[in-house]
């Protein structure tokens, strides 16, 4: 398969998530301490994944705290161009509603003044750890969060837009609630659903995530808003023509998802790229964090290219981790935070968990008090304006990003765009694909072909098996000598052929996947072929959050745990080659010593890339018989300031040559921003069935070439 089969696990595996509660909110009030707290995954120290620790509490605090517990958020509330830094003019109410089992809580404007004498309300995170654990924290011990609202409020007068909010892998329904609240305060009635299949009990009770339900819930959310315009608090206060959707890490996908839906407006993605194709074209916002470890800047911003809409918004806050978009690192961080306290208690967590829990909340991240007020501008003005409230954008403009520009990484709307705190400059987004292709190397095709032994797609290439590893993590898939570290998972097969003894090939997590006698209730069998599932079910293309693609055997109306859609696999194309990888260049950023070689990628590491009449075909070791080595496919393969050429002459013979190639040379590209000005990179045929790469005008023929595309 050509994706990262657990990479939409792990990428969103501590965006925290929604719990069966068993104990109802909490109106006492709690001072928390404004202490700080945020974490850089340190890859240095890989482990093995299903690794239990015990955390010293101890040790967490000091690992975690913050020593200035009094953080000066005055520089940037001081900032007069963007008016939405702070609370607005509503007080806000709180409720929680029960539907069909599923609880959804609100936060909407109320009427100021109706709140005096009341206490904020409160969240206990008992409600979310598992119960053996949470009956022996004590009340004076329990770790708390006080929300900016208050139960059942009179609700102000007035209709209000509804923001639908879907929480990610490992996360619940309150844990965003700073910035829910906020949006509140500023004249939005806001939404939030658990979903039990992925919430934080079910990752911190060592089970598998089962059925993502954020799409689901949150429909079931908006068909609910008919009947709570009609009677209750919020009666006559929903405006049903206005209608946004958002989601933090995994949850971005069911946002997107839904964004599809005619009654969606817009769509708001926090701290996720859970999609790969454009949503529809209408307004959004991206938002991430630089220092985010989950969903890195770069793959938000590869999403973010492939968008078409018209209106079109992203900002990256410097040093934000994955958490910042929650309340969560202000939870208990006077302890060590919320693991550090179940521990202190028995819980045995796993080491990647403690790792990623932490994205976000170590004194090396911006304090989340900073980040706060920034996400909450950014996405109020941003709703604002696409509801029709505030006729202009603002604080998008050139003046609040200047003011803001130690906080802001990159910063893109149409017609103004910032990066890495450089200047501003008009322009908008690329229209269409980055690099001439999609997010992570393209869409796999929609075909059966047979699979290799012993080879798997690993990413952009394939994967020897005997010789190397397909690791799945944080940063995608790759194919490497050396075995995965803790924050990966191996990938040892992507169908039958890989297996013996008629074994099939099964992935789950957090294992990865491997070759079992069946696969269990919390796997899916993976398969090229039809021929390979059992009877009853078919090999479909499955889309997953984060772009992942794969082909695993299921039913007709079936939508496996995770996935965004399936499709099933057409028939096999005879002018694919075995192995379901098409003879065609991919056009991407090429990896350094990998070369597109035939059907497949070819590592130079251990392997030769041998041009000839047979075409392109990689060979361990370092020798071509009768044919020539290609040593490069781009300029990523070659030394600093060279280029790669490819020449025709008394023979065909691949270099990399300083800074240009010949005057009869022909320069070979892995990715646009390789080729001059004027230039484009194309897909050439060449003869015997190579293609490469090429440099050139668009619509000129390569020299040698059949055909470029």
């Amino acid at each position: 398969m050509k994706t990262q089969i657990l990479f939409f696990f792990l990428w969103f595996l501590i965006a925290c998530d929604d719990t069966q509660v068993s104990r109802n909110l909490n109106i006492d009030p709690m001072n928390m301490d404004q202490m700080v707290s945020n974490p850089d995954v340190d890859q240095s120290t890989m482990v093995n994944m299903d690794q239990k620790i015990d955390i010293n509490p101890d040790a967490m605090i000091q690992d975690m705290m913050n020593p200035n517990q009094n953080v000066d958020i005055n520089d940037i509330l001081s900032c007069n161009t963007a008016p939405y830094l702070k609370e607005g003019q509503f007080v806000v109410g709180f409720q929680e509603r029960e539907v069909d089992g599923q609880k959804i809580a609100i936060w909407y404007p109320a009427t100021r003044g109706s709140e005096v004498g009341k206490s904020k309300a409160t969240y206990d995170m008992r409600d979310w750890l598992p119960e053996m654990i949470a009956s022996q924290i004590p009340n004076d011990g329990a770790p708390i969060f006080e929300m900016n609202a208050y139960a059942d409020l009179e609700a102000a007068q007035g209709n209000f837009p509804v923001v639908i909010f879907a929480h990610g892998l490992a996360g619940y329904r309150l844990q965003s609630s700073m910035l829910m609240a906020h949006l509140a305060s500023w004249g939005m009635i806001v939404t939030s659903a658990e979903n039990k299949g992925i919430h934080l009990p079910v990752i911190l009770g060592g089970g598998a995530p089962t059925m993502d339900q954020g799409a689901e819930l949150m429909r079931l959310t908006y068909a609910q808003l008919n009947d709570w315009n009609a009677e209750g608090v919020l009666s006559n206060r929903i405006d049903l023509s206005k209608i946004a959707v958002m989601g933090h890490s995994m949850g971005t996908g069911a946002a997107t998802a839904v964004s599809l839906d005619e009654f969606a407006d817009t769509w708001v993605a926090l701290a996720g790229a859970g999609f790969g194709a454009a949503a529809p074209n209408k307004p959004f916002l991206m938002m991430g964090g630089s220092t985010d470890a989950l969903a890195v800047p770069s793959q938000i911003d590869r999403a973010y290219q492939v968008q078409t809409a018209d209106i079109h918004r992203k900002v990256v806050i410097e040093k934000a981790g994955h958490l910042a978009f929650s309340d969560i690192c202000a939870i208990a961080r006077d302890r060590g935070g919320l693991l550090a306290v179940a521990s202190e208690y028995g819980l045995d967590i796993p080491v990647i968990i403690t790792r990623l829990g932490q994205d976000g909340c170590r004194p090396t991240d911006l304090p989340v008090e900073k980040a706060w007020p920034i996400i909450h501008h950014f996405v109020t003005a941003h709703l604002r304006n696409v509801f029709g409230v505030d006729q202009s954008l603002l604080g998008y403009d050139a003046q609040t990003i200047q003011c803001l520009d130690q906080y802001i990484t990159s910063f893109d709307r149409e017609g103004l765009m910032m990066e890495n705190g450089g200047s501003m400059n008009g322009g908008s987004m690329n229209g269409g694909s980055m690099n001439g292709g999609s997010m992570n190397g393209g869409s796999m095709e929609n075909v059966q072909t047979p699979g290799i032994p012993n080879e798997v797609s690993c990413g952009m290439q394939s994967c020897d098996i005997t010789t190397n590893y397909c690791c799945v993590g944080l940063q995608g898939s790759s194919c490497q000598v050396d075995p995965c570290g803790g924050f990966s998972a191996t990938q040892t097969c992507d169908g039958p052929e890989d297996c013996q003894n008629n074994q099939v090939c099964c992935v789950g997590f957090p294992s990865g996947s491997a070759c079992f006698d069946g696969c269990n209730a919390t796997q899916e069998r993976l398969c090229h072929l039809d021929s390979e599932c059992p009877s009853g079910q078919a090999c479909a293309l499955c889309t997953y959050p984060g772009n992942s693609e794969i082909r695993l055997c299921s039913s007709e109306g079936r939508l496996p745990a995770g996935a965004l859609s399936c499709e099933p696999l057409s028939p096999q194309d005879p002018n694919m080659q075995q192995g379901g990888m098409m003879m065609e260049m991919n056009t991407e950023t090429g990896m350094a010593g990998v070369v597109n070689c035939g059907a497949s990628s070819c590592d130079l590491s251990a392997n030769v890339c041998c041009v000839g009449f047979n075409g392109q075909e990689c060979i361990a070791g370092n020798r071509c018989d009768f044919a020539v080595a290609q040593i490069c496919d781009g300029t990523e393969d070659c030394g600093l300031n060279q280029v790669c050429c490819m020449t025709f002459g008394l023979g065909l013979s691949f270099s990399c040559t300083p800074n240009q190639c010949g005057g009869f040379d022909t320069k070979l590209c892995s990715s646009q921003d390789q080729c001059a000005d004027g230039e484009v990179c194309k897909n050439c045929l060449y003869p015997s069935n190579v293609r490469l790469g090429v440099c050139g005008p668009a619509n000129t023929l390569a020299a040698g070439a059949l055909s470029c595309e």
